[in-house]
């Protein structure tokens, strides 16, 4: 591999610059050139190359979940249910209050 040695001054195409005294360390883009292209025989600014065909596609989730409800000849048992209660509300206001309070 050789370097490649320009007498051109090239533009700061990003990189760190030090302070004191103006050293440039570019990143790696801006030191090598670009990758030469494959030349391709496939025709690239036509209509059907550059329109993209949508796909609906149904997604569906890796779980699936069912319940089952009371019904005539279906029996559930509600011997494990539990009931459950909601608690007091607290805004926003009166839980950074509280906080407060604590820190204090």
């Amino acid at each position: 591999m050789e370097v490649e040695r320009s007498t051109l001054k090239k533009p700061f195409l990003g990189g760190y610059r030090h302070k004191k005294t103006n050293v440039e360390f570019h990143h790696a883009s801006a030191q090598t050139g670009q990758k030469a292209r494959a030349v391709s025989n496939v025709e690239r600014f036509c209509r059907d190359t550059q329109t993209y065909y949508m796909k609906h596609i149904r997604q569906q989730t890796s779980e699936d979940s069912s319940t089952q409800m009371t019904k005539i000849g279906v029996y559930v048992s509600n011997m494990q249910d539990r009931l459950l209660v909601p608690g007091k509300y607290t805004t926003a206001e009166q839980h950074h209050r509280m906080i407060l309070q604590k820190v204090i």
